[in-house]
């Protein structure tokens, strides 16, 4: 399903890119460079920080209780497919959709200053 939906998605990109915007696909702009690996450890460190924030607050105050159901090398086995699924039905899909659309709205926005 996750492998479907990734594909689905990038082949309405590449339509939309190719009917409406009369641009291709490579126009997008995503490039595997330094620039791409700075903006990707922002984008995962703007998450992972208060997401652990939230977490030991929610310990901290015995709102949660976690517990441990399966052998922690289970856990550890699937854990590189969760990333894989998670990637491909939530990220890649994402980061395509939104890159033309969103980014040069806040590029704009944010290079004229906060009102």
């Amino acid at each position: 399903m996750a492998i479907t939906t990734s594909a689905l998605i990038m082949l309405l990109i590449a339509m939309a890119r190719h009917v409406l915007d009369r641009e291709p696909f490579v126009g997008l702009g995503l490039a595997l460079d330094a620039s791409a690996i700075k903006s990707l450890l922002i984008g995962a460190a703007s998450w992972l920080v208060p997401s652990a924030v939230g977490l030991v607050l929610c310990l901290g105050f015995s709102l949660v209780d976690i517990q441990v159901l399966a052998e922690w090398s289970e856990i550890i086995t699937f854990l590189p497919l969760l990333l894989l699924l998670v990637f491909l039905l939530e990220a890649l899909p994402e980061e395509l959709a939104f890159a033309d659309t969103c980014r040069p709205i806040w590029r704009a926005y944010f290079r004229r200053g906060w009102p």
